[in-house]
């Protein structure tokens, strides 16, 4: 199963993919083992978080991506 790091972005307190709000840079990225794309979630969202991007963006792993919907 491929597992896709999304970057969520809150948008007037919605949630949107980037492939959406900001299409150039903030494409969902493949990763093939759930536990890769964790590891890189992880990293992504300590960063957010010590940034002024801190609750208004968001790494999450799912299996689909935000195209294929």
């Amino acid at each position: 199963m491929k597992w896709f790091l999304v970057v969520y972005f809150l948008v007037n307190g919605s949630w949107y993919p980037g492939e959406v709000v900001e299409p150039n840079g903030w494409s969902s990225r493949e990763y093939p083992t759930k536990q890769e794309c964790e590891v890189r979630r992880d990293i992504m969202n300590e960063s957010f978080d010590a940034s002024d991007a801190k609750g208004k963006m968001k790494g999450v792993c799912q299996t689909r991506s935000p195209n294929s919907i």
